[in-house]
């Protein structure tokens, strides 16, 4: 395994509890994920009411899955995310985006999320990490995926909540 490889593994990881995330809006998400799927694998998709989460709703992206999870539909996209990223995916599909060079690394580490969450049916940390886009905006972030599907284990919807803070930021 080339060392890109090992370093990415200890940064995007399955949680073994909620005392693995940092941010405390991750661990909510970890405990509700946790108190909505009960005794099913993973909770229905479409559990999660943007109403009750308005203030965390602006980090999150809601995506469906298509194609067995070769592709997804963006169905949501937070404000803050859009104000970072510069681009408003939302309506749109992950196959059909050109995606900004900045983004570049962002893109690669949402497939191998996005392929993780399918594969193993639970949440999916990435990071902590401090990065830096290519005009040397530099931040750091931590988010957690959450699978939503069916009770026979089709991933239908990823929910991916971020926590991340500009270098300028407090």
């Amino acid at each position: 395994m080339d060392e890109s490889a090992e370093t990415r593994d200890e940064i995007i990881r399955v949680p073994s509890s909620e005392v693995d995330l940092t941010s405390p809006a991750l661990r909510r998400l970890y405990r509700e994920w946790h108190t909505k799927r009960g005794d099913n694998e993973m909770p229905p998709r479409n559990c999660f009411d943007l109403l009750d989460h308005i203030e965390e709703a602006k980090r999150w992206m809601i995506l469906d899955i298509m194609d067995d999870g070769k592709d997804a539909h963006f169905r949501f996209v937070g404000s803050d995310l859009v104000a970072f990223a510069g681009i408003e995916p939302s309506g749109s599909k992950y196959s059909q985006m050109t995606i900004d060079a900045r983004l570049s690394v962002a893109e690669k580490n949402t497939l191998i999320i996005m392929e993780r969450v399918i594969n193993e049916r639970k949440p999916v940390q990435n990071g902590p990490v401090a990065a830096s886009l290519l005009d040397k905006t530099y931040f750091t972030l931590e988010s957690l995926s959450v699978p939503l599907g069916t009770p026979d284990g089709n991933v239908e919807q990823i929910v991916i909540s971020s926590d991340f803070h500009l270098s300028s930021e407090e």
